[in-house]
């Protein structure tokens, strides 16, 4: 298999049940599905990712900690397999006891959603009270490395810098910033989605304040921070190294993306991450608008999922790049 097609990057989302109803939600979690992968066949999942190339495994939800159990099993797994294993949760359920169980286990990164202040985040999380919670856990976590992933929504937009502001007092190590993706429940709100124009000048701001910053910023696609300044993209690498796999054993390209490839209880990972057609595709396109752009093999168009749900097809590039 070539290097470059291995998925060394894998999310696992082991369950699709949630205590908060998020409206940017990309899974639209909150109920279990009927047929949700077991313990026994999480833990037996990671030894095929280990068996096929796979080095860094995320568990997700859902909120994973609703079935504390599992994360743990599968945290606790996976690093004796020498995976970095890292954790996708609201944090609203790391008490001091959950805090330590999960940093004695070894998870590398703690990855905390947070969107604004807290009546911004608790009207886009379904839940009053859970801004306080979350916070909590933050102080609570044990990691050796703690984030904060803000979602830029049209709403919350105005609330980037009061986010700064609370990583730096919070003491985490990076702060994350993604654009809204319409998926899952976040199909229902599309409202959501800010403009170009307003992402563009977001990220303006943010590489001018960064300058000053202690605090690690990372941009995920679609940014598109680097077309403002000297900086060859980071690309998305769904598809190539990064696979997403649902609490039912679902195989997607990403958590975003719309298609499913396979599953892992009916298929070999390894296999159909190497043949399966719409992978090809992925890997080999050159969107339609991105012609004699210097970024365009590094950027790929941007957010492929975000293409592919939208157009039904990988062929454009993303409707937020502001080039």
């Amino acid at each position: 298999m070539e290097d470059r097609f291995i998925p060394r990057d894998v999310r696992l989302q082991i369950t699709n049940r949630c205590n908060l109803k998020c409206n940017h939600c990309f899974t639209n979690g909150g109920v279990s599905f009927s047929n949700e992968l077991s313990t026994t066949e999480v833990i037996s999942l990671l030894y095929e990712l280990k068996n096929a190339g796979t080095e860094m495994v995320t568990i997700t939800g859902g909120e994973p900690l609703v079935v504390r159990d599992k994360a743990l099993a599968a945290i606790r797994e996976g690093v004796r397999l020498d995976f970095k294993m890292n954790l996708n949760t609201n944090a609203t359920l790391i008490d001091e006891a959950t805090g330590k169980a999960f940093g004695d286990a070894g998870v590398h990164t703690i990855m905390v959603g947070m969107d604004g202040r807290p009546e911004r985040h608790e009207a886009l999380r379904g839940a009053k009270g859970c801004f306080e919670k979350t916070i909590r856990g933050i102080k609570n976590a044990q990691a050796e490395c703690i984030a904060i992933r803000f979602t830029m929504t049209k709403d919350n937009i105005g609330d980037l810098l009061f986010m700064i502001k609370l990583s730096e007092e919070l003491g985490v190590d990076k702060f994350v910033i993604k654009p809204f993706i319409p998926s899952g429940r976040g199909e229902e709100h599309v409202e959501l989605m800010p403009s170009s124009e307003e992402q563009r000048n977001a990220m303006k701001m943010l590489l001018e304040l960064e300058k000053d910053l202690s605090l690690k910023i990372e941009y995920l696609m679609p940014c598109f921070e680097f077309l403002l300044v000297d900086k060859k993209p980071e690309p998305c690498n769904c598809g190539s190294e990064l696979m997403f796999i649902s609490a039912d054993g679902s195989i997607k390209p990403c958590g975003y993306f719309n298609a499913v490839l396979g599953n892992v209880r009916t298929d070999n990972i390894k296999s159909l991450w190497q043949n399966h057609p719409l992978l090809r595709e992925i890997r080999t396109v050159e969107p339609e608008g991105c012609q004699g752009c210097i970024h365009v093999h590094s950027c790929r168009g941007g957010c492929i999922a975000h293409t592919y749900n939208r157009f039904g097809n990988v062929g454009r590039k993303d409707v937020y790049c502001f080039r």
